[in-house]
């Protein structure tokens, strides 16, 4: 049995699934050297002409592989279109007000004015910041942790796009019932054993996540 204290109650479980995002680190230091936490900035730009609206047939930019960048039409926010740099400063996430992401906000700044002219881009109008968790290699955590602890993390900014089949994984760990779990999903790739399956297995997995660190803190 877990418990669960809160500041009135006292809660007793027999499973604990845990999608602490960022947190998860300091809620399972087990998982800590595992997980790295990013401060990613988040830009709008004006769209002054309204020539990048969802209605206008724009479509959803994913250059993340050549340029670490991505981008949203003209929704969200109207009159704005969403430009992300696929990246960031390793941080703390609770001292996120303290990391600076102006490096990165210049990247996007540039691939604006270059790919999206009819965009102001002298500066964004609207920011803010979400926090990635990254994994080695670059895939999330849906395991059991202990007999009684199920995690789910290091989703690297992408867990909310495939949250039903997440959800439907980590509760069929919670329950026992691993075999409800469709082939298709591949889960064996999630399993937090992928990192000490061997020890060659393990320092070439130490060299990626010291590259990946390094290309994003440089």
């Amino acid at each position: 049995m877990e418990n669960l204290k809160g500041k009135r109650s006292f809660h007793l479980f027999d499973q604990i699934i845990i999608c602490a995002g960022p947190w998860t680190s300091k809620l399972l230091p087990k998982l800590a050297p595992i997980l790295c936490c990013m401060l990613i900035p988040v830009t709008y730009w004006h769209d002054p002409h309204g020539r990048y609206r969802l209605s206008n047939g724009f479509p959803i930019i994913f250059n993340a592989r050549l340029t670490n960048i991505y981008g949203l039409p003209s929704c969200e926010y109207p009159g704005h279109v969403k430009i992300l740099y696929h990246g960031g400063p390793e941080t703390d996430p609770d001292k996120r007000d303290m990391s600076s992401v102006e490096k990165y906000i210049d990247e996007v700044r540039e691939y604006v004015q270059v790919r999206l002219p009819y965009l102001t881009s002298d500066h964004p109008s609207i920011r803010e910041t979400c926090m990635y968790t990254r994994t080695p290699d670059g895939l999330p955590i849906i395991d059991r942790i202990s007999k009684t602890v199920i995690a789910g993390c290091g989703f690297s900014g992408s867990g909310f796009k495939h949250a039903p089949a997440t959800g439907k994984m980590l509760a069929s760990l919670a329950l026992r019932k691993e075999g409800r779990i469709p082939d298709s999903f591949g889960a064996e790739r999630y399993m937090l054993s992928r990192y000490s399956q061997d020890k060659k297995q393990k320092k070439s997995i130490d060299i990626i996540f010291l590259a990946t660190k390094r290309n994003h803190n440089s």
